[in-house]
């Protein structure tokens, strides 16, 4: 519309020779700020746009304001937003100001103009209710000149619409959210506000109810986060530009990755900063966030980059996009932001990255170096690497499934039920299950080492009691599930950021170096793993045993080694394992460990021959408690000497390296005076189940000739 306010005594719309009262026109990308569209987000209903220019999407006859009981038609520019709003600031502007104001206020009540503009648009359309999707704006002519300017342009329509947003921020939801005091990011004493979203809106005045010490009206709500109004602005306006570096996660969440140069503008490079708006910014704002967009593939090749350039040394003749001092300045900020009522913001932080990458590294040096993992330890390829996002030895990238939550999420849960786990977090929650350690890990917080555990239990729980219901055969036990607890807690103990005050430690693990991995315990053969699964078939051979010594038939492992010897080498692993672990320093953790260890190696026997009730089935984790440890060591002892009693073929030392640790440190202590919580109790007792299960090594010439010859190892569910 063009509203001719030249002659004040006398504004019109435009028309005769000068062209019509309102025009249908395209505007392009260098009209942006000219056109000044400003609006509420997120915008719903009947919300007036905070600027005189507004959007619409509705028939012609819709916006020409010939449907009555509609709202933001071409009239309401000047019945609705010019008189409400323009009352606000009159004494505040400039006579000028005050005069253009005036004109827009008569041509509103001017029912003669009014129907000029209607029919204007009406008449440039082929039917009335011809749909127009469209801003719908206002250009002025003011005296002295012949040229109509728009909004953006006319410095009092940019202040009625800053008054019209700032009202918004004190009076929707709330009474006057508004006071005097220090901005809190100019520092200067002003009018502040505390009615700003965007991410941090959780203090805003969505959130009073929740804030403790605020009045129920929201009047004192500017006390949380007060801000000027030009700050309160610019926050609400990020709000859109934010929505393209985010991703979102379960229970309504949502992860924002914000990329920047740790760097004063002075220190950066007209180079560095054009590469990393290109290789860095402009990628991540432009890949495709839905469902089956590129988002998660771009931030995942970022990521990698930053690790990869991080590993380089810096004297290196590198192109500049790997060098590490490209990329030593790249930094993401990240928001997790969970919607509802009201919206919270879990956590937030300006290095994302470095403490994750730091946690990728120390859970690489675990599966990588740990003499559990390399070849000959009790953990190589059992269970297969390719089974698990947590374990192999090629180098691992975790840093955004660390930053998305699963990294925790897939070792732990919150209860035994998962009822917990499945509820979205309620009003005044601070964390939500998924991404509470990531929290802690990226604020520099340690990690409750207990509650870590418990969780693990939980867990395992859960996996265990699905296997029970599917009886399909296989060694209903989580082996998968304890192989990942095991490298993460050891990960994050190497790292230091457990707090384990009141519990067993985890900070060491026996390490190899790079050039020990490929040789430590290289004659020690493993079989290869079987299976999708993983698991333990009935008839899979049966796990050797430690001095299996029929004297007429001798048992030759496939390593040439005798038995004799091949019992020393797995004595030895055991009793290494076992020392070097500061989580079984101690008479009871061994005796825990080594009881699991029992119950593994013996059900895993028992699946050979076919035995429905296996240990794992009659004591599952669970089941051991300090009363009734005694009761469950008796048992385990008993059938352990029964079965090498039966099987001729077995020397009735079997399993020794195990019996004898556990006869010597279960009569250390009574295990109902044991220090031991019971959640540490039934994690080494699942740990040493695994370690049982997974310690053997291949068959005879005998089991060979018989048509036995089956990889042993398929336990890792």
């Amino acid at each position: 519309m063009y509203a001719d306010l030249s002659d004040p005594d006398n504004p019109r719309f435009r028309a005769g020779a000068d062209g019509e009262a309102v025009e249908l026109t395209t505007y392009t990308e260098a009209d942006r700020f000219r056109v000044g569209h400003s609006y509420p987000q997120p915008r719903r209903g009947k919300m007036m746009d905070h600027s005189i220019t507004t959007y619409k999407n509705a028939s012609a006859e819709l916006i020409a304001g010939r449907v009555e009981g509609k709202r933001n038609t071409i009239q309401d520019r000047f019945t609705i937003w010019a008189p409400e709003y323009g009352e606000r600031v009159r004494d505040e502007v400039s006579e000028e100001g005050s005069t253009i104001l005036d004109g827009l206020i008569a041509l509103g009540e001017d029912e003669t103009e009014l129907d000029t503009i209607a029919e204007s648009l009406l008449g440039q359309v082929e039917q009335a209710d011809k749909e127009l999707d469209a801003l719908i704006t206002v250009a002025v002519r003011t005296p002295d000149t012949e040229e109509y300017r728009l909004p953006g342009e006319v410095p009092v329509l940019n202040e009625v619409m800053a008054a019209k947003k700032s009202d918004r921020m004190d009076s929707t939801g709330v009474s006057d959210a508004s006071g005097e005091a220090t901005g809190f990011v100019t520092g200067e004493e002003t009018t502040v506000t505390g009615g700003s979203s965007g991410l941090f809106g959780m203090n805003s005045k969505k959130q009073r109810e929740h804030v403790p010490g605020l009045v129920s009206d929201g009047s004192s709500v500017w006390r949380s986060r007060p801000v000027s109004y030009p700050v309160a602005a610019a926050i609400i306006s990020a709000e859109s530009l934010f929505d393209s570096f985010s991703r979102g996660l379960p229970e309504s969440g949502r992860l924002y990755l914000l990329p920047y140069l740790a760097a004063r503008s002075e220190d950066v490079s007209e180079q560095t900063f054009e590469w990393f708006y290109d290789r860095v910014y402009k990628r991540i704002q432009t890949a495709d966030g839905g469902a089956d967009g590129s988002f998660d593939d771009v931030i995942e090749s970022i990521f990698v980059e930053i690790a990869d350039a991080s590993s380089e040394d810096e004297q290196a003749d590198l192109p500049f996009e790997k060098s590490p001092s490209a990329w030593d300045q790249v930094r993401f900020a990240a928001v997790l932001q969970v919607s509802g009522n009201p919206d919270r913001v879990y956590f937030e932080t300006l290095d994302a990255v470095s403490p994750a990458l730091r946690l990728e590294n120390s859970h690489n040096d675990t599966v990588r170096y740990g003499t559990a993992f390399t070849p000959g330890g009790v953990f190589d390829g059992s269970p297969p690497s390719e089974s698990s996002p947590l374990l192999g030895r090629g180098g691992l990238n975790l840093t955004q499934y660390i930053l998305y939550g699963g990294y925790f999420a897939r070792t732990t849960e919150p209860t035994r039920s998962s009822r917990e786990a499945s509820e979205r977090p309620t009003a005044g929650d601070i964390d939500d299950n998924r991404t509470r350690r990531v929290r802690r890990l990226l604020s520099e917080s340690q990690i409750d080492t207990h509650r870590l555990l418990e969780e693990y239990i939980h867990q395992l729980v859960q996996d265990q009691r699905k296997l029970f219901g599917e009886d399909n055969g296989y060694a209903a036990f989580p082996k998968r599930s304890v192989v990942e607890q095991y490298s993460q807690i050891h990960a994050l103990g190497a790292l230091g950021v457990l707090d384990d005050s009141t519990t067993i430690r985890f900070d060491t693990i026996p390490m190899a170096n790079d050039s020990d991995s490929d040789t430590a315990l290289d004659d020690f053969v493993e079989a290869e793993s079987g299976g999708e699964t993983g698991e333990v078939p009935e008839n899979s051979p049966e796990p050797d045993a430690d001095e299996a010594a029929d004297e007429t038939v001798p048992e030759e492992p496939v390593s040439g080694k005798s038995s004799e010897q091949e019992s020393e080498t797995r004595e030895s692993r055991l009793e290494t394992f076992i020392s070097d672990h500061s989580a079984l320093d101690g008479d009871e953790q061994e005796a825990i460990f080594v009881l699991g260890g029992l119950v593994g190696r013996i059900s895993a026997y028992q699946n050979y021959e076919n035995v429905s009730s296996t240990l794992i089935r009659r004591y599952p984790v669970d089941y051991l408690t300090k009363q009734t440890i005694k009761e469950v060591t008796k048992e385990v002892l008993q059938m352990n000497n029964s079965y090498a009693e039966a099987d001729k073929s077995r020397s009735y030392q079997t399993n020794t390296r195990y019996t004898t640790r556990l006869t010597e440190t279960m009569l250390a202590a009574d295990p109902e005076e044991w220090h031991m919580t019971q959640t540490e109790i039934q994690w080494l007792y699942s740990l040493g189940i695994t370690y049982g299960l997974s310690d053997y090594s291949n068959y005879t010439e005998q089991d060979d000739e018989q048509g036995d010859e089956t990889n042993s190892d398929t336990t890792d569910n």
